[in-house]
């Protein structure tokens, strides 16, 4: 089905679904954290800030995975049902960004509700968008989890980003490098599995955008994220780029999926 597209098609594509997962992944992380933070009885007042923008920041993003489940050549079966979760998905989000503006908000259990909503929403788009793209060859379960995770990894990238912009200092500089580590090996442990049924990685020439994918994916974030051990005056820098590393390898292995028919 993807061989009607056009490469400019087929980028743009690409793009809404790095950016739409991408938007589901960082929600999933804020709501995550704000309901644990209330749960234990915390207070989120001084993360309002830079919480509720960046909630809106993820509506957007969110909200270009409608041209994706809409696209003329994506799966139709998944039109409404892909569509339905985006836009309940993105209510959920506003009802939260706004139930956090509240005066009790330490003692609001619309709160718990809300970010539990958001947080169920967002794992369920990459799930949705992974069947509805028209990708090259026979549809594959293996897909659904890959999208997911590769969403945890750039929404993850990005909050590392913003949170090393934030709040410089060591502490903030180092803390996301395990997470980072664990998210970028499962997603790369999921490619090679997609990729081994799919013509594997040999020869490296023939492959070589995979080995790219793998690179930007895992190896490079991973080895500049490394520096902030040393040098923790430069997670300001460190992080973004990572991200960037991240996102671009995200963005080249929707390029491939759309792409590639072995």
């Amino acid at each position: 089905m993807s061989q009607s597209l056009s490469p400019v098609s087929r980028s743009v594509l690409a793009l809404l679904t790095t950016l739409a997962c991408a938007g589901a992944g960082l929600s999933l992380w804020l709501g995550l954290g704000i309901s644990l933070l209330l749960a234990r009885g915390s207070t989120v007042t001084h993360l309002l800030p830079w919480q509720r923008p960046m909630l809106l920041v993820t509506v957007i993003l969110i909200a270009l995975s409608l041209p994706v489940f809409w696209h003329r050549h994506a799966r139709v079966s998944w039109r409404i049902p892909g569509s339905a979760v985006a836009l309940l998905t993105i209510v959920f989000i506003v009802l939260l960004w706004a139930l956090l503006g509240r005066d009790d908000i330490a003692h609001s259990r619309w709160i718990l509700f809300a970010g539990a909503a958001v947080c169920i929403g967002c794992i369920a788009i990459p799930m949705c968008i992974a069947p509805a793209l028209p990708i090259a060859g026979r549809f594959s379960s293996a897909l659904i989890p890959l999208q997911l995770i590769l969403a945890l990894l750039a929404g993850g990238s990005i909050l590392f980003a913003q949170l090393a912009l934030k709040w410089p200092g060591h502490q903030m500089a180092t803390i996301p490098i395990p997470i980072l580590t664990l998210l970028a090996a499962v997603a790369s442990a999921l490619l090679l599995m997609w990729w081994y049924g799919h013509g594997g990685l040999v020869p490296p020439k023939r492959h070589r955008w995979r080995w790219t994918v793998l690179g930007l994916v895992f190896l490079m974030p991973l080895a500049i994220a490394a520096v902030t051990f040393f040098r923790p005056g430069l997670a300001h820098l460190v992080w973004p780029l990572a991200a960037l590393f991240i996102l671009g390898g995200i963005f080249l292995q929707n390029c491939l999926l759309l792409t590639e028919t072995d």
